[in-house]
């Protein structure tokens, strides 16, 4: 109750915290090993389907209309920043509905994760100390692509990455 040991406690819980966001954002980079070798279209199909069959009372779709495979780097990002999306409104929002599409056409591949919760401001919800979220803006960056947010009239929330190539 004094002196040494409860500094030490404190200090343990500290670093305790510390090892938990270091594995958190560890966990956050591992690559699927099916994602170079089938795509991200599949990978995020797997996904959804994954997720589905957890999760039976809410329902999660998934469109595409993506065949050929997307630069590594890019499918890499694109997957986290999806299964980051999908988590959030999993735990999150209360949605019953949470839809994922993926396109591409021409010179442009989106990423769209939406869902019918309550929604949230993203801003704040960035600045509430959201690893997952700065991690999305981090990847929307280095992507070098836009992030497009939008409240629904109705309720919930619609994500849309847009990235466009470079010739």
């Amino acid at each position: 109750k004094k002196g040494i040991k409860v500094k030490e406690f404190y200090e343990t819980i500290v670093n305790l915290d510390n090892m938990a966001s270091n594995v958190r954002s560890f966990s956050h980079n591992i690559m699927p090993p099916d994602l170079k070798k089938n795509g991200i279209a599949i990978v995020l199909e797997n996904l959804v389907y994954s997720l589905q069959k957890l999760n039976a009372n809410i329902e999660i779709n998934f469109t595409t209309n993506v065949t050929d495979k997307l630069d590594d780097k890019l499918s890499q990002n694109l997957y986290f920043i999806a299964k980051e999306l999908i988590n959030n409104a999993l735990r999150h929002s209360s949605a019953s509905i949470i839809d994922v599409e993926l396109m591409k056409e021409n010179n442009q591949t989106e990423l769209k994760v939406s869902d019918n919760g309550m929604g949230y401001d993203f801003d704040k919800a960035l600045k509430k100390d959201g690893l997952g979220l700065e991690s999305i803006n981090s990847r929307v960056a280095l992507m070098n692509a836009q992030i497009e947010i939008t409240k629904k009239p109705s309720n919930g929330i619609s994500h849309k990455i847009i990235h466009l190539e470079k010739f």
